[in-house]
């Protein structure tokens, strides 16, 4: 699962290509993997620190991401 892996490299997004032989060309290669690290897009989370286009997509929490801003907004606001 894509979000366990984001979560297990702390990492704010991660994409898993199929073939290795597509790798970009500033890819880092080894035996049977290539890797890319860049700059996520998006905002950073005041919450949750993770750096996501959702931020903001909640009205009454502009500063969290979509999923901070949906949990506060259900478990803490009445």
């Amino acid at each position: 699962n894509i979000e366990d892996l984001q979560k297990l490299f702390i990492v704010s997004h991660l994409e898993i290509a199929g073939d290795q032989a597509n790798a970009p060309s500033e890819a880092q290669s080894f035996d049977t993997l290539s890797v890319v690290v860049k700059q996520a897009e998006g905002e950073t989370c005041e919450r949750c620190w993770v750096v996501s286009p959702t931020v903001g997509a909640v009205a009454e929490h502009p500063t969290l991401c979509k999923d901070c801003g949906t949990i506060v907004q259900e478990h803490y606001v009445k």
